[in-house]
């Protein structure tokens, strides 16, 4: 995600051009989840098809007032001076401004209050004891899991794939999740490929815990024969 694009973006420092339909849709939803509107009051989600229709054919681009917190159209021809400056700032913004960055996430860039997601699509609070699955009554332990979120201790079908972040907590725990926005998600191949280690690494350790069971009971099977041994004498 191009968070200084956007952070720029909310400080009403740049002016953003959306060239297709889709980009602009993208920049409209994410506006929705950071409770930006219009001047008007709407929802920058409502009437998509004809704000672009409208917007597109004669003005810059769309900015944030932070002054007066509102969305607008920048049309040069009457804004105010200041805007006009802006123009000087003017960004494309596309869908791929707010993909997913593909950094390395590790558990210790969990904070308390982000959503994690897990294998089986359940959906869990990350708390200081703990992640808390939202639609069941227990926590996952945190030293249940590796630094790449996977569980080495229970069930491997809670293996940790995407974490978010909310700007609106409250709605995510009665069931709501449209205000979740993704920050991390685990690439496919590279998920493949760890849990293959882990199947390789779990074979290992029962082929070695079927051997020292082997072991033992020869230790057993001898240790009986001393006995024996000991009464006979």
């Amino acid at each position: 995600m191009n968070t200084k694009l956007l952070e720029q973006f909310k400080k009403g420092e740049v002016i953003l051009y959306t060239p297709t339909f889709g980009d602009f849709k993208a920049l409209m939803e994410w506006c929705d989840k950071q409770n930006i509107k219009w001047r008007d009051g709407d929802y920058p989600s409502e009437d998509m098809n004809v704000s672009f229709n409208k917007y597109n054919s004669t003005c810059e681009g769309i900015a944030w007032d932070n002054f007066h917190d509102d969305l607008f159209y920048v049309d040069l021809r009457l804004c105010e001076d200041r805007y006009k400056n802006m123009a000087k700032n003017k960004v494309t913004f596309t869908t791929k401004d707010l993909e997913p960055d593909k950094q390395t996430f590790k558990k210790d860039d969990l904070k308390i209050g982000m959503i994690v997601e897990l294998i089986n699509q359940e959906k869990a609070l990350v708390m200081k004891t703990g992640y808390w699955l939202l639609e069941k009554l227990y926590v996952l332990e945190p030293k249940s899991y590796d630094d790449n979120f996977y569980r080495f201790i229970g069930n491997d079908s809670e293996d940790i794939v995407k974490v978010y972040t909310t700007n609106n907590l409250i709605e995510v725990l009665e069931g709501n999740y449209d205000s979740l926005e993704l920050v991390w998600e685990r690439e496919q191949e590279e998920f493949l490929k760890q849990k293959k280690k882990i199947e390789e690494c779990k074979v290992a350790v029962e082929q070695v815990e079927h051997i020292l069971k082997i072991k033992q009971e020869d230790l057993n099977k001898e240790i009986e024969k001393l006995a024996i041994m000991k009464r006979v004498e």
